[in-house]
């Protein structure tokens, strides 16, 4: 007998109204017709607010899926091998992407809610060393994810604002023009024209290249729409052996270091009992976090971390650069203490946000958050907190749809200002960690000078928010184990 779970998987922001609710139902394994070397997972798979468009910025959203089984239930759970699948439902496109997992989207211009239904995926037997799938269990998860085109664009902002240790172009005494990204080539660093430069301070290790390989965001990518739920977070727990949830644990001592909710973290786990872990605030973006946590999640799901090129690029797409800009587009910021309703629930939202100040962008930082109420806000909270005309800035949205950009929770990213980072390439996980929990692939980051953190978190100053402040693009952290309340990460998948 098969078994398999029918999996309801809520990404953030299931409102309603703005949400997008994804949800993979109905799963069915069985042998491929005619065909038993495969086994094709069968499911209906459906999300809230997606889009294709062929207007600016011509791109879509994505569901990225990708499987597990394991043989019984004391079993471990392994990640699934896909290959070429039959063909997509109707109204969608399926790409294959290393056999690690599924890009999911709509085949043509398309604007709401989105069904596909009896979305197939093959999976090949040998490939995954097993004969048969009775007695096997499945899962099967779903991230939503935004696709960036390949084009040109521009890093940094102007010696004007008061961005911190900004990228910029060449040397200029009164002046630092930004610096435009337009191929994947390598990049040489310094003061000399044409250079990208950016100011180093007491940071060891600066590289003086940014090789060839290394993703600079020109070169088209797909990355998570939201930050990385509680939920997310303890999906991945819950599938990692003992041994691997003992390294993985957010609520020991080197975590939050309780079961109660603390900064809005409100995941729980038995570590004596064993089992899996919970969280009472599913839609709220995970923290307690290290680089080393953060690298593991992102292996198990065949995903990458994202550089802070990358995310620079996501913030203002082919935009010049706004002078002291949030993730928006605009130099505004709502600077009063914001009233959230609903806490925990799917409808989590703000009730006074103004339609009467356009230029006016959303985050949550020091001068939004409540007193006695610290930590992030659910994802995509403030476009569902409006019930009409909502826009980019409203939503505190990146120029390609990505939420919550600026504030929140701060970015893990890779930095350019240490060669443990600029060895990174574009090499995404397999979906297996090693035996102790963590992540194995070789050109990753091997210690925490490889990362740094963009974008500001709830208990940020407004300049940490800019999309061009640097101020945290290394790590001054002593380990890669080190816990943050405030730290999240946002997956990225490269084309």
């Amino acid at each position: 007998m098969v078994r398999f779970y029918l999996l309801l998987f809520l990404l953030p922001g299931g409102s309603v109204l703005l949400g997008n609710n994804i949800q993979i139902t109905g799963l069915n394994v069985d042998y491929e017709v005619d065909n038993s070397g495969f086994a094709l997972l069968t499911f209906d798979l459906s999300w809230d607010n997606s889009w294709r468009t062929s207007a600016a910025p011509g791109n879509w959203d994505a569901a990225w899926v990708f499987a597990k089984f394991r043989p019984d239930t004391d079993g471990e759970w392994q990640h699934i091998v896909l290959t070429t699948p039959p063909a997509a439902p109707t109204g969608a496109t399926i790409d294959i992407l290393d056999g690690t997992g599924a890009m999911i989207y709509a085949a043509s211009t398309t604007s709401g809610s989105v069904n596909y239904q009896q979305t197939r995926l093959r999976m090949n037997l040998a490939a995954n060393g097993v004969d048969w799938i009775e007695n096997l269990e499945f899962q099967v998860f779903g991230v939503e994810m935004v696709y960036v085109p390949q084009g040109a664009f521009q890093l940094g902002s102007d010696s004007w604002g008061t961005e911190v240790n900004q990228f910029y172009s060449g040397s200029h005494p009164w002046k630092r023009p930004p610096y435009s990204v337009s191929s994947f080539n390598a990049i040489t660093v310094g003061n000399g024209k044409d250079m990208l430069n950016f100011e180093v301070g007491t940071a060891t290790n600066v590289p003086t290249t940014i090789p060839a390989g290394f993703p600079k965001g020109y070169r088209a990518f797909y990355a998570m729409k939201y930050e990385l739920s509680q939920q997310q977070y303890v999906d991945f727990f819950n599938t990692l052996t003992p041994t691997q949830k003992a390294l993985r644990d957010l609520t020991d001592s080197n975590g939050k270091g309780t079961d109660a909710v603390l900064n809005r973290n409100a995941i729980a786990y038995d570590d004596l009992a064993g089992g899996d872990a919970s969280t009472t605030a599913p839609h709220v973006p995970v923290g307690y976090v290290s680089v080393s946590d953060m690298l593991a999640y992102l292996d198990w799901s065949g995903l990458r971390p994202m550089t802070e090129m990358e995310f620079e690029k996501l913030c203002r797409g082919p935009e010049t650069p706004t002078v002291e800009g949030f993730a928006w587009g605009t130099d505004a910021i709502a600077g009063w203490a914001l009233q959230p309703a609903l806490l925990n629930s799917p409808t989590e939202n703000i009730t006074n946000l103004s339609l009467f100040l356009p230029e006016t962008g959303y985050a949550g930082y020091n001068n939004t958050m409540q007193a006695g109420s610290a930590g992030p806000l659910r994802s995509g909270i403030y476009s569902a907190s409006l019930t009409l005309n909502s826009t980019r800035v409203w939503s505190g949205a990146g120029y390609y749809g990505n939420m919550e950009l600026s504030g929140n929770q701060a970015e893990g990213v890779i930095t350019v200002s240490h060669t443990d980072g600029t060895q990174f390439t574009n090499a995404h996980g397999d979906g297996a960690l090693t035996t102790a929990g963590s992540a194995n692939v070789l050109t990753w980051p091997l210690t925490q000078h490889g990362v740094g953190t963009r974008g500001g978190h709830y208990g940020s100053a407004a300049v940490s928010l800019m999309v061009a402040d640097r101020s945290s693009a290394v790590t001054t952290d002593t380990s890669p184990d080190i816990r943050h309340a405030w730290l999240q990460f946002r997956g990225v998948r490269g084309l």
